[in-house]
């Protein structure tokens, strides 16, 4: 199974992407804030990442820099 991690604010829009990964048979993990993504990948692994650009605080593009490091 696959393990899709999702960083996005928008609820709505998480509760959609988790019916299509529900159909493809993907779990998805979904983070609304940055901080929340950042402590769960000290500690767990994932498959895909997927990153929102436009989060209030700090971009997805900030968020990667910080992955990479």
């Amino acid at each position: 199974m696959t393990l899709l991690w999702i960083l996005e604010d928008d609820e709505r829009l998480c509760d959609l992407l988790a019916g299509f990964c529900a159909e493809l048979d993907w779990k998805l993990a979904a983070f609304l804030t940055p901080r929340c993504l950042e402590q769960a990948l000290e500690s767990s692994t994932h498959d895909v990442l997927l990153l929102d650009q436009m989060l209030p605080g700090k971009s997805g593009t900030d968020v990667q820099a910080g992955i990479r490091n």
